[in-house]
C-alpha cells in the first residue's frame, strides 16, 4: 500500500485512464482524475466510489492555461503530487501518408506530443518544490515500430519516448523519475477505432478481420487488458521501482520481442 501517495492521471475517462485511477485508488493513493471530457469524468468519479479520495478535474491537455490549473488544483487540493500518470492521448486518423491531412496530423501531435510536454513542465515544476516524485508517460508499442496508416500516431508516441528520457536526465538530480509506459493492443475504444479505421483502408469486409490479424502476431494470443498495464503503471509510479528512470517499458506479451 502507497497510503498518503498523492497522484494525479491525465486521460482518466479513457479505459486505462480509469484502470490506473481505480489501482491506485486501491493502493491508498489521492487521485486527481483529469480529462477534458467533463461527462466523463463524472461518470467516472461516480464508477470509482473514491469518495474523499478522488476528484475530477475539466482540463484539455493541449492548453497550456488547463495544465496549469490542474497542477495548481491538485497542489491545493492534495498539498503536493508524487506520482504523475501522463496518459492523455488520441489515435488520429488512420491513412496513408499520402492522404494524411496536416491539420489531422497537428491534432496528433497536439494532444500526444504537446500535452504530454505541457504535463512535464508543470508537474516537474511542481515535484521539484515537493522533494521529488515519479512520472509515467504514455507511449505505445507504437513508440517501440511501426503500424502503416498511423503515421501521425507513430511519430507522437516515439517522441514521447524522447521527451522521456529528456526529461529523466533533467529531473534526476531533483529527485524525479520518469519513465514510459508501451501498451502493446490491449482492450480499448482506442484499439476498435484503430480496427475499423485499418478495416476501412485496406478494404476489409469489418474489424473483426484486422483483429484477427493483429492477435496473430501476439505471442499471448490475445489482446491485453486495461488492469494489466495498470498494474505496471503502478509499479512505476511507486517506491519499488526506485532505480528505474529514462526507460521504455513494453507491456506487450512479446509483441515487440519478434
Amino acid at each position: 500500500m502507497e497510503t498518503g501517495r498523492r497522484a494525479v492521471v491525465t486521460g482518466a475517462a479513457g479505459i486505462l485512464g480509469e484502470a490506473c485511477c481505480r489501482r491506485l485508488l486501491a493502493d491508498g493513493y489521492r487521485v486527481l482524475g483529469v480529462d477534458k471530457d467533463a461527462e466523463g469524468g463524472q461518470r467516472l468519479a461516480k464508477a470509482l466510489e473514491g469518495g474523499d479520495a478522488f476528484a475530477f478535474y475539466p482540463a484539455d491537455v493541449r492548453s497550456e492555461d488547463d495544465v496549469k490549473a490542474y497542477v495548481d488544483e491538485a497542489t491545493l487540493w492534495m498539498g503536493g503530487i508524487d506520482a504523475f500518470f501522463n496518459n492523455a492521448g488520441v489515435l488520429g486518423v488512420v491513412t496513408p501518408i499520402t492522404s494524411l491531412p496536416a491539420d489531422a496530423f497537428d491534432e496528433v501531435i497536439a494532444v500526444n506530443v504537446r500535452g504530454v510536454f505541457l504535463g512535464l513542465k508543470y508537474v516537474m515544476a511542481a515535484m521539484e518544490g515537493n522533494g521529488g516524485g515519479a512520472i509515467v508517460n504514455t507511449s505505445s508499442t507504437g513508440g517501440l515500430i511501426a503500424v502503416a496508416g498511423a503515421a501521425a500516431y507513430v511519430a507522437s508516441k516515439h517522441a514521447v519516448i524522447g521527451l522521456t528520457k529528456a526529461a529523466a536526465l533533467e529531473g534526476a538530480p531533483q529527485g524525479i523519475r520518469v519513465t514510459a509506459v508501451c501498451p502493446g493492443s490491449t482492450e480499448s475504444r482506442m484499439v476498435d477505432s484503430l480496427e475499423a479505421q485499418l478495416a476501412s483502408m485496406h478494404g476489409l469486409a469489418d474489424s473483426s478481420a484486422a483483429r484477427t490479424a493483429f492477435i496473430a502476431n501476439i505471442p499471448a494470443g490475445r489482446y491485453g487488458k486495461p488492469e494489466e498495464i495498470a498494474d505496471v503503471v503502478a509499479f512505476l509510479l511507486s517506491p519499488r521501482s526506485s532505480y528505474m528512470s529514462g526507460v521504455a517499458v513494453p507491456v506487450d506479451a512479446g509483441y515487440t520481442a519478434q
